[in-house]
């Protein structure tokens, strides 16, 4: 990103690379750390929920994001949620693929052509999403999904939110066809990063720490429990994404405390939302992430 071409849009100054492909070869393995990057796990897990409950209202994500609400036209909603655009689109594309596994019209359309003309700070980013259910590599037939993306901001579009909400995505409907979970590949038309702001700040921060070495994560199996009904899925996200006790999937479990916990205590490390996250032992590098972010 660094030998990007610099590039002002809306006043505001860039480095862009056009049509870069990101290929994330074990989605499910989402979690990363990187020195200096400081990314918000709480952020992305409400996020993937979210998405996945198909909601588009803000509220639920001000808790987590306390710059969220810059991005609504009204305050309540907005314009280009991801979920609330797919949701009516989920279950046909499951049945598509289950009719015809090497189907090639496994498509969810987030673009709309009214999006072209609307005046609105939340035009969608992510613009389309292709599953191919494809034997890659052999023998066992796996799940494959594309995210077509007009515009990535590298550091809180691509890596904050992006790669959970749409791996997460892409789990579900593995687990709702019962097949193993194939690659994730972004292809970016506009990737890049801000020269101004916190942006510029998140780029030095990792530059002064690039020659740290990277932290090891534990090998993070892919979730069980995920093949309910998309409507009693969305049911379970919007228990948790609400903080009210939950039981049932054990990854939804882990995520309802993780978030809650964020809300209530402070100043807690990767062992304590491990001793205190229901499955925190099944999910330590979303707890080494909480510890990295919570770090001055």
């Amino acid at each position: 990103m660094l030998y990007g071409v610099e590039t002002t849009v809306r006043k505001k100054k860039t480095r862009e690379l056009l049509n870069v492909v990101t290929e994330i070869k074990h989605p499910w393995e989402r979690v990363h750390l990187v020195p200096g990057r400081k990314a918000n796990p709480w952020l992305a897990l409400s996020e993937m929920l979210w998405m996945m409950a198909g909601r588009n209202d803000v509220k639920c994500l001000s808790r987590f994001n306390k710059r969220i609400e810059d991005f609504s036209d009204d305050g309540e909603t907005f314009y280009g949620a991801y979920g609330y655009r797919i949701r009516d689109q989920i279950e046909p594309l499951i049945q598509r693929l289950r009719n015809d596994p090497f189907d090639r019209r496994a498509v969810l359309s987030i673009w709309r052509p009214e999006d072209l003309t609307a005046e609105t700070r939340d035009a969608p980013c992510n613009d389309m999403v292709i599953f191919k259910l494809r034997p890659f590599p052999p023998p066992k037939l796996q799940l494959h999904m594309t995210v077509i993306n007009r515009s990535n901001d590298l550091h809180w579009g691509l890596y904050a939110v992006n790669l959970y909400q749409f791996g997460f995505l892409q789990e579900y409907i593995a687990a709702r066809l019962g097949i193993y979970i194939g690659t994730q590949t972004h292809i970016s038309n506009s990737l890049h990063i801000y020269l101004e702001g916190p942006g510029a700040k998140i780029t030095e921060r990792m530059l002064q720490e690039k020659d740290k070495p990277l932290p090891e994560l534990p090998r993070i199996p892919p979730m069980i429990g995920l093949g309910k009904s998309y409507n009693q899925f969305v049911e379970d996200c919007n228990w948790v994404l609400e903080g009210l006790p939950y039981k049932g999937i054990q990854f939804l479990e882990f995520a309802r405390d993780f978030l809650f916990l964020h809300c209530s205590r402070k100043g807690m490390t990767a062992r304590d939302f491990e001793r205190e996250c229901r499955w925190g032992t099944h999910y330590v590098d979303w707890c080494l992430a909480a510890e990295e972010f919570s770090k001055p």
